[in-house]
């Protein structure tokens, strides 16, 4: 007797960003048009286009970390973006001059220094194949931003990189879980958003974090704390002044799939298994075993996970998020 297992073979649905909505830097920008990014599969070259005008004050522009907060009067500057986006880290030292080098020899943010600076042109229309750019996976750079520079160095405008659908093809979920509690030990939000196809596949979850330590003028920073989504809501508990009695109303980790069942208490083996290289290894709800830990204070994070679904008989709505 053989035992016969189906697969569902399903369809991949590319991916696209845009940058359509342009914010200036404290004065008004002229700049107009868009910039698209597409990416078929994961393992395909990501396709730019670019089409803009009034940048006749440009010279540089680059991915940065963050989305633009369009409130802000000043939305487009270090402290809010941070610098150009490089999952990488490479060392800059040596990078070739702008439009000189290999796309890999640059920052995967480094957009001037791949294509070109913007010097003395008043309109940019070009098509780009850039394979160190992703839409897919844990160094996307969906719900990121593109900044551009003045020629004095200063930050002009600035818009966020948002994902491109039309509602024929797609819908858009959006989930907060808020720390907001006066007697709270984190003040600030975790912003989740997932794209749902018209098959009801769902894309990667895009996850905003920004926590911090509670008090205006609080700027401590502690490190490397682990995340993860619990079974049941926040209870009354939350705000306790005894650590090991405060959040025991969550219950546990959240593990829809019963992950590693057959030998549950076998953590050394799990930890070697779940990890960002195999997010499918991990419970459901453990977060920092697919995307790591996070800071509360500091700066504030993007991270993008296959495996935080939104809607669905599997689904985080309605669950909390617990923060060690």
């Amino acid at each position: 007797n053989y035992d016969i297992i189906y697969f569902r073979i399903s369809y991949i649905f590319r991916r696209k960003g845009v940058v359509r909505e342009w914010f200036g830097n404290g004065v008004d920008t002229t700049i107009n048009g868009k910039i698209e990014v597409i990416q078929q599969t994961e393992y395909d070259g990501t396709d730019l286009e670019f089409s803009l005008g009034g940048i006749h004050d440009a010279a540089e522009y680059h991915i940065h970390y963050m989305p633009v907060k369009e409130h802000l009067e000043f939305p487009c500057e270090e402290s809010t973006l941070y610098n150009t986006y490089d999952p990488c880290d490479k060392d800059l030292k040596g990078t070739p001059l702008p439009g000189t080098g290999t796309y890999d020899e640059y920052a995967v943010g480094d957009l001037s220094g791949k294509f070109g600076r913007l010097d003395d042109i008043t309109h940019l229309d070009f098509s780009k194949n850039d394979s160190t750019i992703m839409l897919f996976g844990q160094n996307s750079i969906l719900s990121r931003s593109v900044v551009v520079f003045k020629k004095d160095g200063s930050r002009w405008s600035c818009g966020t990189i948002e994902r491109g659908y039309s509602p024929s093809e797609a819908r858009e979920l959006r989930a907060i879980a808020s720390f907001h509690h006066p007697n709270g030990f984190a003040y600030g939000y975790i912003r989740m958003t997932q794209l749902i196809n018209k098959d009801s596949s769902p894309s990667d979850t895009i996850i905003e974090v920004s926590v911090r330590h509670p008090g205006k003028m609080d700027r401590n920073i502690t490190l490397n704390h682990n995340w993860a989504i619990f079974v049941n809501p926040v209870g009354v508990d939350a705000t306790v002044k005894v650590l090991d009695t405060r959040c025991t109303a969550g219950g546990y980790v959240w593990n829809p799939y019963y992950t590693q069942l057959a030998d549950p208490l076998n953590d050394e083996l799990y930890r070697k298994e779940c990890g960002p290289d195999h997010p499918f290894r991990c419970y459901v709800g453990d977060i920092s075993g697919r995307l790591g830990t996070i800071n509360v204070g500091g700066k504030k994070r993007i991270f993008s996970d296959p495996n935080f679904p939104l809607e669905g008989t599997v689904s985080a709505l309605g669950k909390s998020i617990v923060i060690f």
